[in-house]
């Protein structure tokens, strides 16, 4: 089955509240970070990314990309781990009403899910196993199925009659009526 490329999801920023910081050392290089903690717990999350942020509140972007619901995925892991084998990868699927619909865990390097057809958002965690480090470089996302075009309609619509126009808009007005004009004729 064929696989087509969506995004590849890097560590990014550390201020932005999604990385565990208490007694940690993060280090980032040019290709990736080193987190380490002698003392970190089990199944304690390591770094967090989200689809859907809330941009007044905190000032940050999605750094995930939005997934069809019901369609298939696969996330291929690239980093490493000490001690081996003890960290894995989270996916939790909410709905409108942020009420979990889907959890998946993910341990071997790369692995096919689906997104729950009631899903509205998701978010990623890498989780500790026991782990004391991670050399973390990236994860790649890719869609199991052929993207589709998306279509839209050129046709023009909503226009405003001529007393109705907002006050807003009066130093564009000869251009949305120039438009109007191209629509009709």
């Amino acid at each position: 089955m064929s696989e087509y490329f969506v995004q590849k999801i890097y560590w990014g920023d550390t201020a932005n509240g999604g990385d565990y910081l208490y007694g940690s050392e993060i280090q980032h290089f040019d290709n990736g970070v080193r987190f380490s903690n002698q003392r970190f717990a089990s199944g304690k999350p390591i770094k967090k990314w989200e689809s859907r942020t809330n941009y007044q509140g905190n000032r940050r972007s999605p750094v995930l990309p939005l997934l069809r619901p019901g369609a298939s995925y696969r996330l291929k892991q690239r980093f490493r781990v000490e001690p081996a084998g003890r960290a894995y990868i989270q996916l939790r699927f909410l709905n409108r009403r942020g009420d979990e619909v889907g959890l998946i865990i993910l341990k071997n390097g790369e692995e096919e899910f689906t997104c729950p057809i009631d899903s509205f958002t998701y978010t990623i965690t890498l989780c500790s196993a026991g782990c004391h480090s991670v050399d973390f470089f990236y994860l790649s996302l890719y869609s199991m199925e052929k993207p589709r075009a998306i279509h839209l309609s050129d046709e023009p619509r909503g226009f405003y009659a001529n007393e109705r126009y907002p006050k807003d808009i009066a130093f564009v007005k000869n251009l949305v009526q120039k438009l109007k004009k191209e629509a009709v004729g």
